[in-house]
């Protein structure tokens, strides 16, 4: 078990990021359809990119977010129960464009807004589309964070996952 006192090497902290056993992977699940998570520290950002530490500014003061969206029943996301075929590309245009008009990072009373998002098309390879995020930090909290997406597309109303503060404390220093 790692802690956030030990120290480990880039690949163990890439591997400890993306466990779900840590609490910075989570999902849920409604019917057919899952909404995952992952919380990406900055450090993580920065091993994943093969930037220095010179770099760390231009990416600090934000909270990284990967939203994945699947569903069971259906290999492309995009095609789910589509009744004209410009239903495909409002999708396209939503994932592209709005998403970030329906996600949230809820920090104690502060509702944090989405401030970038990149939804990652990858024309159907995938069994699941892939958003990007990036929302705004505010000052050291001791608040557990919640984020939040109003699935309007499918009607799934608000979808809620928990990321625990103490998770968030607890992740280890990379050795140097």
């Amino acid at each position: 078990m790692i802690s956030c006192s030990s120290s480990v090497t880039k690949k163990e902290y890439i591997e400890w990021v993306e466990n779900p056993l840590n609490g910075l992977n989570n999902n849920k699940t409604l019917g057919d359809f899952s909404y995952s998570i992952q919380y990406k520290p900055l450090e993580y950002i920065l091993i994943k990119k093969n930037n220095g530490i010179n770099e760390k500014k231009d990416f600090q003061n934000l909270h990284y977010i990967d939203l994945t969206l699947s569903n069971k029943m259906y290999s492309e996301y995009l095609k789910i129960d589509l009744e004209q075929k410009e239903d495909y590309y409002h999708r396209l245009k939503y994932f592209s464009f709005e998403i970030e008009n329906d996600v949230k990072l809820i920090d104690g009373k502060d509702s944090l807004r989405c401030v970038f998002s990149h939804y990652e098309r990858t024309y159907g390879i995938t069994p699941y589309i892939k958003i990007v995020m990036a929302f705004e930090k505010k000052e050291e909290s001791k608040e557990n964070l919640f984020f939040t997406y109003h699935d309007q597309l499918f009607n799934n109303g608000i979808i809620s996952i928990p990321i625990k503060r103490d998770e968030l404390n607890n992740i280890p220093k990379i050795k140097i």
